[in-house]
């Protein structure tokens, strides 16, 4: 079960929403890791706010990275409105065949929350250590987690 840290810009309620719900989300489909990246209204970009990955320490690191809307696949999740599910290497998938791979995933989900038809933010989930694979059903436990964390925004 991964560890969660979150950024002190979401906010003590947001907070325990997001952390909860991804929680559940990580037991659900046996992730090692996920995140919340909030939208900005403010800006084209989406950031990790949420982390949970094996320790406090490498999840802490991933708070604050940003994606612009549209990039990468998380960005693309919230350009479009949809969610994906990759299995296998990146770089064999037809939609992303351009991208790096930033580390060893085996699988891994992008799903956008969307509140009042307006995307809020993206939850991830992969799964790096495991031979699993992440599946259809997987994503639409994703989709139902996304929900509730659009709620709260």
């Amino acid at each position: 079960m991964p560890v969660f840290v979150s950024d002190a810009k979401l906010g003590a309620e947001k907070r325990k929403v997001v952390e909860t719900a991804l929680k559940i989300l990580a037991e659900l489909v046996k992730a090692d890791g996920c995140s919340f990246m909030m939208k900005h209204d403010d800006s084209d970009e989406i950031e990790i706010v949420t982390s949970g990955e094996e320790s406090a320490e490498v999840a802490g690191k991933k708070l604050g990275i940003r994606v612009k809307v549209g990039e990468r696949i998380a960005g693309r999740s919230a350009a479009e409105k949809k969610p994906f599910l990759i299995v296998g290497d990146i770089s064999h998938n037809k939609n992303f065949t351009h991208l790096k791979k930033y580390e060893e995933i085996s699988s891994g989900l992008s799903v956008p929350g969307i509140k009042n038809g307006k995307v809020v933010g993206v939850i991830n989930a992969k799964k790096s250590t495991s031979k699993d694979i992440l599946t259809q059903d997987n994503l639409s436990t994703a989709k139902i987690i996304a929900d509730i964390i659009a709620a709260e925004f």
